[in-house]
């Protein structure tokens, strides 16, 4: 019997003559025992799994048996897993004499993790001389653990009201390969592309200038349902001599760093950073304020955000900027510099998760050994947070090269190493610290990666071969599992600026030169991994 989310349905019973989905080989067949009210009540439930002979889906059944001094009026049981479809009713044939007569689901999505309650009421309640019938749940496209939970509901024979909680088996999503779509340039928009970031899961904000030249910066704001059509745009004035140094998003706000440059007989001139935020939800766009930092001369190279503050790198690593964006909505924000013997020799790339701060730089570098290397590599990962913000050396890793692009989320990060060759160097959190997780063999001149949100998988773009490729996150690395090929527009490529990817909301977002492409990510995990803790089971309801 079909069961549909926030209704009852009745019970008739069913057998494998009018189900022949039904028979198939037990894969799982155990016997429990439960009591409540300190021994008073005791019980024997009976937990099966059914591998289904023509369909392979799996068939999860109970029954309840061997009762003492009770009667049982309820039975809920919780499945920890998001379930489109599910299948309710009972046996009439084989063991047992007592079938539910109602059967109602209850799906729990704003729970910390999706649920479904399903709840079987006996309207002729079970009793020490009437056993249940095996009861039992399907559902499509799924596996099984056990993961589920039981909850009985009864009355003792001394009047009480009693619950007692059993481990069952439960439904699990069948694990998918994810793979790409087709990629795409987006034709028609009104501006060439020198940063994006996401806004939500169907919206980006791309900026850019109407042609790379010296014009003032736009904000369009594009929906992946129709990129050719901005739904939000604003011009930024007075942003002509304006360099982009990064754009990045949090909490529906859009921070953009740009950084005046001068023109002088002699060399270019670099002057201080100014931060703009933006409010760029529900498809609207607008600026709310704009701060500056102070940059001594120095040329802004990257900016990423972690410990609620947005840092700026400076290249030459004697100092990062930074702006308190703990309250994004305040038009006025703290900035300042951060003079620290942490950032010695940074002032490279740089990426940010958490409180967490990956900045690249070169100079000497010391190994676990004490050798002594001049003139190094290396990433140094480091803790930002407190009012005002301090920094904290966590670990330094020796990487291939100074020009390497990093990507982080959650407790992974990658460092791409670019160029004919290209690696990329993994790190995880252990133990409050962060060790190398390996080395990938990466596409000929791969140019930029990026995490995809809430998954342990890696997106890969390269240039050289225009191709995408995709990887699953491991313990011990990573393993390739799909790749596809694009088509470069040769009109639009430039190395300036660089090329940049940014995935969310189930796509693969990069420009090239000025051009703008886009790729669908299919078959996406729900949730990066199974959760190890259930949700908590529905009180005890009143009859």
């Amino acid at each position: 019997m079909d069961l549909p989310g926030g209704i009852s349905v009745r019970l008739s019973g069913t057998s494998l003559a009018e189900r022949p989905d039904l028979g198939g080989v037990v894969a799982e067949d155990i016997v429990e025992q439960f009591s409540s009210l300190g021994g008073y009540i005791t019980g024997e439930i009976q937990l099966r799994v059914v591998t289904s002979g023509s369909t392979q889906e799996p068939h999860l059944s109970f029954r309840i048996a061997r009762l003492t001094r009770t009667t049982i009026r309820r039975v809920t049981w919780t499945i920890s897993a998001d379930l489109s479809s599910l299948d309710a009713d009972f046996r009439l044939d084989g063991l047992g004499a007592i079938g539910p007569r109602f059967a109602t689901r209850v799906d729990r999505v704003s729970s910390p993790v999706a649920a479904v309650d399903v709840t079987f009421d006996f309207t002729s309640p079970l009793t020490p001389r009437r056993a249940s019938r095996f009861i039992f749940l399907t559902s499509r496209e799924v596996g099984w653990d056990r993961s589920g939970r039981i909850r009985i509901e009864g009355d003792a024979i001394d009047g009480r009201e009693w619950a007692a909680e059993i481990p069952a088996f439960g439904f699990v999503r069948r694990a998918t390969t994810p793979t790409f779509g087709r990629p795409s340039q987006a034709r028609g928009l009104p501006l060439a592309v020198e940063a994006l970031c996401m806004i939500d899961d169907d919206t980006i904000a791309l900026f850019g200038r109407r042609a790379p030249v010296a014009e003032d910066i736009q904000l369009e704001v594009v929906s992946f349902r129709d990129r050719s059509s901005p739904i939000g745009h604003v011009t930024i004035p007075n942003t002509a001599d304006r360099m982009i140094i990064g754009a990045c998003e949090e909490r529906g706000f859009v921070h953009l760093a740009l950084q005046h440059v001068a023109n002088s007989p002699r060399l270019l001139q670099y002057r201080d950073v100014e931060v703009i935020t933006f409010e760029a939800r529900h498809h609207e766009s607008k600026p709310i304020g704009a701060v500056t930092i102070p940059m001594d001369g120095d040329k802004a190279f990257s900016a990423a955000i972690a410990g609620g503050y947005l840092c700026v790198t400076r290249v030459g690593g004697r100092a990062l900027g930074y702006v308190d964006i703990s309250d994004p909505s305040n038009p006025t924000k703290r900035t300042g510099t951060l003079r620290s013997a942490v950032l010695a020799n940074t002032g490279g790339w740089m990426a940010g998760t958490g409180s967490t701060l990956f900045v690249v730089g070169r100079g000497e570098f010391i190994d676990r050994t004490g050798a002594r290397e001049m003139d190094a590599p290396f990433v140094k990962v480091i803790n930002i947070d407190g009012s005002p913000p301090t920094l904290r050396l966590l670990s330094t890793t020796r990487i291939r090269d100074a020009g390497s692009v990093i990507a982080a989320e959650g407790d992974v990060a990658a460092v791409l190493h670019p160029g004919g060759g290209a690696t990329i160097t993994l790190l995880r959190q252990a133990v409050g610290n962060w060790v190398q997780n390996g080395v990938l063999e990466a596409l000929a001149e791969a140019a930029a990666i990026a995490f995809v949100p809430g998954a342990s998988l890696l997106v890969v773009l390269s240039i050289y071969e225009p191709r995408v490729e995709l990887w699953e996150l491991t313990s011990s690395g990573a393993n390739r599992i799909d790749s596809v090929d694009y088509v470069l527009d040769r009109e639009a490529y430039s190395t300036n600026p660089p090329p940049s990817l940014i995935v969310g909301g189930g796509t693969a977002s990069f420009i090239i030169g000025h051009a703008l492409y886009t790729v669908a990510l299919r078959d996406l995990p729900l949730t990066p991994s199974f959760p190890s803790n259930p949700p908590p089971l529905p009180p005890l309801q009143p009859r």
